[in-house]
């Protein structure tokens, strides 16, 4: 199979706009170099500045029309800003090591960091999650992703159950298991993405096996049960509740599940969104109102991060 890989030379400040725009309009894969082929969040803090030049890319199946997804990308970002973009045509073979000529570890936090499964973790007293670029459905290097492994790693975990809501690749279930939490359900409408979540969990050594893969089927009734479990948002159960819901989504989504994220959470639970704009929080906080009261507030390369708590006596 073939894939067309389109890249972009942009400055930071269309970096984050332009890749979201990329994903929502077929992206399998959207990636950031800096000048000389640099990993450009090599350490994702709030200190740490993404390159002044970018070059961005985002893989896409040959089918794609570029003429008109340009025109659909110019729809979504300051049309003036938007230069040509670069095609070319890799085979599989060339795309997988096209990904592994320039992937390293990194780290996202302090404490955290991700490397690729065929590379030796830098730091054996730190918390490595493993994942592998390519079909993965988040490895880390958004903001989002950051603020919310920086959030994990402040927090006692200890025998709690996280629901990592729209899991993508399954990295913030993973990074809270490896903090120690007790179980972990991932959530999410596209069933590739649980199954890589799956396989991401099981390739760290944090998925039950076989007894895993069943429960991506659909969630056992009664509560969560298991270590780690994936399904769709309709298999949830009912009656289950979770010490922290985690949400690293999109701001509009975010509004619309108001009453599913908070219906997860135990009373006093902890709530935590991300994806979201800095104009975009005010809304996003005030659609929750009546249900949680928010008391973190954190921003990075301008995405926001809101916490805070279930309220006593919200239903259900």
């Amino acid at each position: 199979m073939s894939w067309l890989r389109v890249r972009f030379r942009v400055d930071r400040a269309l970096a984050g706009t332009l890749g979201e725009a990329l994903e929502e309009l077929g992206a399998i894969a959207v990636s950031i170099e800096g000048r000389e082929d640099e990993h450009v969040l090599q350490a994702a803090t709030e200190e740490t500045a993404l390159w002044e030049d970018c070059t961005l890319t985002g893989l896409f199946a040959t089918s794609t029309d570029i003429p008109s997804l340009t025109a659909a990308l110019r729809e979504r970002v300051t049309p003036a800003s938007l230069p040509e973009p670069r095609v070319e045509r890799l085979e599989d073979d060339d795309w997988a090591e096209s990904w592994k000529t320039h992937c390293h570890p990194f780290l996202v936090t302090p404490g955290i960091w991700v490397c690729p499964s065929w590379l030796a973790p830098p730091d054996p007293e730190a918390v490595t999650l493993l994942l592998d670029p390519g079909m993965a459905f988040g490895t880390g290097e958004h903001p989002t992703t950051a603020l919310c492994l920086a959030w994990l790693t402040e927090q006692d975990l200890s025998g709690t159950t996280v629901v990592d809501y729209g899991t993508g690749s399954g990295i913030l279930a993973m990074a809270a298991l490896k903090l120690g939490a007790a179980r972990a359900v991932g959530v999410d409408i596209d069933p590739q993405a649980l199954r890589v979540a799956l396989e991401n969990l099981e390739r760290n050594g944090l998925a039950d096996g076989n007894e895993a893969r069943a429960a991506g089927q659909g969630c056992p009734g009664g509560g969560f049960a298991g270590r780690f479990t994936a399904c769709l948002p309709e298999a949830l159960p009912t009656d289950a509740r979770a010490d922290i819901v985690l949400a690293n989504i999109l701001a509009n989504p975010l509004r619309e599940l108001m009453p599913v994220l908070t219906g997860l959470l135990r009373p006093g639970g902890r709530l935590v969104l991300s994806g979201m704009l800095a104009d975009q929080a005010e809304a996003v906080a005030a659609a929750y109102r009546e249900a949680i009261e928010f008391d973190t507030h954190r921003e990075q390369n301008g995405w926001i991060l809101l916490a805070g708590s279930r309220l006593p006596g919200v239903l259900p």
